[in-house]
């Protein structure tokens, strides 16, 4: 009986998860996961009534959802105004990643461990196949969740990512440094997000950095400042390349490639032996912003192109 219950519930779980065996979604699968927190827009317009298309947006390190998304989902919000029109209602769900924002603090964040928190919330939360788009290191999270999982996946569009190799460290690896207790202690004295600005000026003198950071770590209370990322984790992530195998190649669904190429991102041959069908298109940001933003770059540009790339905007013709 305990041999059954386990082949029904191995039955089950390739079923619903759309999981295929190999090094990637076998590590994946036996990583501790946890529920992520996310901030929900609809796009929907006059009284449209079909059947919406999701978008789930994934961060790159030290970010945030609405970080790195906001004016991305305002440009959405926007397309009428535009002329533009999306064959369908469009709902964007920006993750906070492990350590991350309002999500769950982890003992470890690296690629894996963040692509099955992902893996969860589009079998559990969304229940449904998605677009993942994704900038940065969320960018290979997104194309880990496709070649492990690719019925949970109906498109990808990857923003100065890589795939195979990985991705360049951060910055803010440095900045952060690993003490969380002494970074807590400095925003528990503060009053306001100004105040905490001026005590952080002498750490991070580059106002940018700065800027960012309270943009992507912090929340306030009328009388406080709280320190909300896991800076101890944080400062300890070392990319690492995937786990990958032959046996991960996914040629049915579109995947879009857009990175700066001056910022040494891996060559289209890479990308391709992955996503046979793959577009990689040079887009040019400025590589500091390429590795070390905090936010997705030409946001209008980005949504236009994922937009087009899979075919979710009506014809001109039809918007007369």
């Amino acid at each position: 009986m305990k041999a059954l219950k386990n082949i029904l519930s191995l039955g089950r779980n390739y079923t619903r998860s759309g999981y295929i065996p190999s090094a990637l979604s076998n590590a994946i699968d036996r990583s501790e996961g946890t529920s992520l927190r996310y901030h929900f827009t609809v796009c929907r317009w006059h009284t449209d009534c079909r059947l919406p298309t999701n978008f789930v947006l994934i961060h790159t390190a030290f970010s945030t959802g609405m970080g790195c998304w906001s004016t991305f989902q305002r440009a959405a919000c926007e397309l009428p105004q535009n002329k533009v029109a999306p064959k369908f209602p469009l709902h964007m769900y920006s993750l906070d990643l492990r350590n991350h924002g309002l999500s769950p603090h982890m003992p470890v964040f690296d690629v894996v461990s963040a692509s099955r928190d992902v893996v969860d919330f589009l079998r559990d939360t969304l229940r449904n196949p998605a677009y993942l788009i994704g900038c940065g290191v969320g960018g290979q999270i997104a194309a880990a969740v496709a070649l492990g999982f690719p019925t949970l996946t109906k498109g990808i569009v990857c923003v100065n990512s890589n795939i195979e190799s990985a991705m360049p460290k951060h910055v803010l690896t440095t900045v952060m440094g690993g003490n969380g207790d002494a970074w807590r202690s400095v925003a528990s004295q503060c009053t306001n997000m100004s105040g905490f600005d001026k005590a952080l000026a002498s750490k991070v003198p580059n106002a940018k950095e700065r800027r960012a950071l309270l943009t992507n770590g912090c929340v306030t209370s009328p009388t406080s400042v709280q320190w909300r990322m896991n800076v101890e984790v944080m400062s300890q992530y070392v990319p690492q390349p995937l786990p990958l195998d032959p046996s991960n190649r996914v040629d049915n669904i579109p995947a879009l490639f857009l990175r700066d190429p001056s910022a040494g991102f891996e060559d289209r041959e890479i990308v391709e032996k992955y996503f046979p069908n793959a577009v990689v298109e040079d887009f040019n940001c400025g590589p500091g912003l390429a590795v070390n933003g905090l936010e997705v770059p030409n946001p209008e540009v980005v949504l236009m192109k994922a937009l087009q790339h899979c075919e979710l905007l009506k014809p001109e013709e039809d918007l007369n």
